[in-house]
Order: C-alpha cells, then sequence, then structure tokens
C-alpha cells in the first residue's frame, strides 16, 4: 500500500508534465512560428483572388483561384467555372520561397483522381510566376494519352493585397505538363 501511494503521485505528475510539454509545442508549432514567419517574411505577396485559363485537348478553360499565404505556406481552391468539368474544385497547399511556389493539388470530390503538382516561379518583376504542373486526371486514365499533352496556363490577379504588384494586375502562367 505505502508503495502504490508513491506511485500514483508520480504517475500524475508524468502525465501532467507530458502534457504540458505537448501543449506547449503545439502552441508553439500552430501559434509562435507562423506569427514570427508572418513577421519576418519579405518575399512577395501573392495572395488574392485570381482568374485561370488554360485550353487542354483544343478546349479553352476557365476558372478562379482563392489562394491565401501565412508566411511561407500557400493555399487555396481552384474552382472550374468553363469546359467539361464546369463547377469542379481543387484544394491546394505548398509553400512560396525565394521566389518559388512549390504545392500540391487534388480535387475535392473524393471519388476523383485528378491530382498534381506545381512549380512556378516568380517573374517578370513580380508581375508573373512560370513553370509547370504535372497531373492525372480521371479523364485520362491511360499513361500513354496524359503524357502526351502540354498546356499552357494562365492566372490573372482580379483583387490581393497589392503590396507587391502596385496598381496593374498580375499575371500567374504555368503550363500544365504531361511529360
Amino acid at each position: 500500500m505505502i508503495v502504490l501511494s508513491s506511485l500514483i503521485p508520480g504517475l500524475v505528475g508524468g502525465l501532467l508534465a507530458t502534457l504540458l510539454v505537448v501543449a506547449l509545442k503545439n502552441f508553439w508549432v500552430k501559434v509562435v512560428e507562423p506569427w514570427y514567419e508572418e513577421k519576418v517574411y519579405q518575399d512577395a505577396h501573392i495572395e488574392g483572388r485570381w482568374k485561370s485559363q488554360y485550353t487542354l485537348d483544343g478546349s479553352v478553360r476557365e476558372g478562379t483561384i482563392e489562394l491565401k499565404r501565412k508566411a511561407h505556406a500557400v493555399s487555396g481552391t481552384i474552382t472550374l467555372l468553363t469546359g467539361p468539368n464546369k463547377g469542379k474544385s481543387f484544394q491546394f497547399q505548398g509553400a512560396f520561397r525565394n521566389l518559388i511556389m512549390t504545392a500540391s493539388y487534388a480535387s475535392t470530390d473524393k471519388n476523383a483522381l485528378d491530382r498534381g503538382t506545381l512549380t512556378l516561379m516568380l517573374v517578370g518583376n513580380g508581375r508573373r510566376l512560370d513553370g509547370f504542373m504535372v497531373a492525372v486526371h480521371s479523364v485520362k486514365l491511360a499513361l500513354h494519352d496524359f503524357l502526351k499533352s502540354v498546356t499552357h496556363w494562365e492566372w490573372t490577379m482580379l483583387s490581393g493585397s497589392g503590396k507587391t504588384f502596385g496598381k496593374g494586375g498580375s499575371v500567374l502562367i504555368g503550363w500544365w505538363s504531361w511529360s
């Protein structure tokens, strides 16, 4: 009984210490680090609403992009407004560091296989991001079909922070690359 009475306070103290360390770590990672990164962030401010236009299989497709940025982390939603996938949405997340944005995206439809990655570099005095996307779409499941198609993709800023781009609109350009 003496061993048990001295063991219980030790176990309770150990559990409380563990919970405290886990809570402090989560607070540090989710609150302090992002706050500090946002304070010292010095890259371009690319967040905002964008218009997307690209041609795939001879069909011009347009969409809107809501691009969010918190320090170096970027995320957002792409919604297609025209084309065969009209109304379809994609979520993306990634990072924007040293003028390069890397991200991965996936369809918001849990039954769709559509997903891919993108790498874009800020060029044109902060007015464009040029780069490539590699994607797999459920419309083209045969590997030989979608490895042959390269499509130009353009995002034009509709509204945003304006901290980097000045008064003019900004363009985010990429090429859908299946090769």
